[in-house]
């Protein structure tokens, strides 16, 4: 069992041999670590966008609904105003 990895450097006739706990892996591990932490990050930061976005998006509907909901009793107040229960006209 070879404790060194053998790559082939590209038509210089070169082989480059390193340990496999060599400084290079753990640059290459801290890298992926760091890459990691910025995708976990992004993604934080997509779904708290989102939520921002669904919250305002739903405030605005309530708003909507009240205000449609105060049109439609002004309308029926208006209509009936001059009916009584019964549906004979208030004189």
């Amino acid at each position: 069992m070879s404790f060194l990895k053998e790559t082939k450097a590209p038509s210089c006739g070169f082989s480059n041999k390193t340990p496999t706990g060599s400084i290079f892996l753990k640059e290459k591990k801290g890298q992926g670590a760091l890459e990691y932490l910025l995708i976990i990050g992004a993604a934080i930061l997509i779904a708290a966008v989102v939520i921002g976005v669904l919250i305002k998006t739903s405030s605005a509907a309530k708003d909507d609904i009240n205000d449609t909901q105060q049109v439609y009793d002004d309308q029926i107040n208006k209509a009936t105003k001059d009916f009584n229960l019964d549906g004979s006209v208030v004189e």
